[in-house]
């Protein structure tokens, strides 16, 4: 069996402190619905607001509303910490993967080409000239091939002005 891993802790932390964090909202709800309802107070409802008193202070109605909304928030709170956490371990555990794999292409790429050059196969050349990008367009490597390409358009039979400079 071996360690658990990181999401099983983080999802077992998350819903002990969600349910703690439940049990005193309704131990608020039931205390709230009793002052309401005027109700007997029984042992288990004595235990509940000695817990409650702890945490409020006094019990009024507007306590206990006040109260049961600080622990609403905190279980929002909880649970956007908690999966934030999940999104960002399965976006570690996805980055470190995919740099496994790039190193891994990587270096049989680099075997390949070393391999290619002990066998005499010829190394891919560089072409300065005028180069085409994959949508047919001419691209030129310096100012000075563009000038001659165009001003050779310019000047040549056909155009009105042949003085363009």
């Amino acid at each position: 069996m071996g360690r658990p891993n990181w999401s099983s802790k983080a999802r077992e932390q998350f819903q002990a402190k969600a349910q703690v964090i439940r049990g005193k909202l309704s131990k608020a709800k039931a205390e709230l619905e009793r002052l309401r309802s005027n109700g007997k107070l029984t042992e288990k409802g004595k235990r509940n607001r000695t817990q409650l008193m702890k945490e409020c202070g006094t019990l009024s109605i507007a306590c206990l509303v006040s109260y049961m909304e600080k622990e609403k928030a905190k279980l929002r709170k909880l649970k956007r910490s908690y999966k934030s956490k999940v999104k960002h371990e399965e976006a570690r555990k996805l980055k470190k993967n995919s740099f496994s794999l790039m190193r891994v292409e990587f270096t049989r790429t680099l075997r390949r080409s070393l391999r290619n050059r002990r066998e005499g196969c010829e190394s891919p050349t560089y072409d300065a000239g005028i180069r085409y990008d994959g949508n047919g367009e001419t691209l030129f490597g310096s100012v000075e091939e563009a000038t001659e390409f165009w001003k050779s358009l310019w000047e040549s039979e056909g155009t009105e002005d042949i003085s363009v400079k």
